[in-house]
């Protein structure tokens, strides 16, 4: 799988989308507590549906947000559901790691070598 620029924006779109998604809930609350206040404090009977249709409407919107921003995962997620396996499973990257792995053995290796050979000769040195 293919990791374009456009996904890693639409991924990077998320966290914006679940701070809209918030602040309609707040919204819709708002809306839903003064639409109430306002039945309760005696509309007449137009605004009393009026306002019974503006508070479903908004206690619609606030369960659909919160359910979408409930289901939806943050950007971390996604990033590790779609970048983490493209960057692990691609080849090149696997091959270079291989080789990398095998020079660091390598130098880590000779490094040792030369510092027991090192040690060694400095053990010499203090005998004499």
């Amino acid at each position: 799988m293919k990791v374009t620029p456009f996904d890693i924006y639409l991924i990077s779109l998320v966290d914006d989308i679940s701070c809209m998604l918030f602040v309609l809930m707040l919204t819709a609350i708002a809306i839903c507590v003064f639409t109430a206040l306002g039945v309760g404090f005696g509309y007449d009977d137009e605004e009393k549906v009026a306002a019974r249709k503006w508070f479903k409407r908004s206690a619609v919107a606030f369960f659909v947000s919160l359910f979408i921003t409930t289901v939806v995962p943050s950007s971390k997620t996604i990033a590790a559901m779609f970048i983490v396996p493209a960057v692990v499973n691609n080849e090149h990257l696997q091959n270079s790691a291989g080789n990398a792995l095998g020079i660091l053995e390598e130098l880590t290796k000779q490094w040792l070598r030369k510092l027991i050979k090192t040690d060694n000769h400095s053990k010499k040195e203090t005998n004499i």
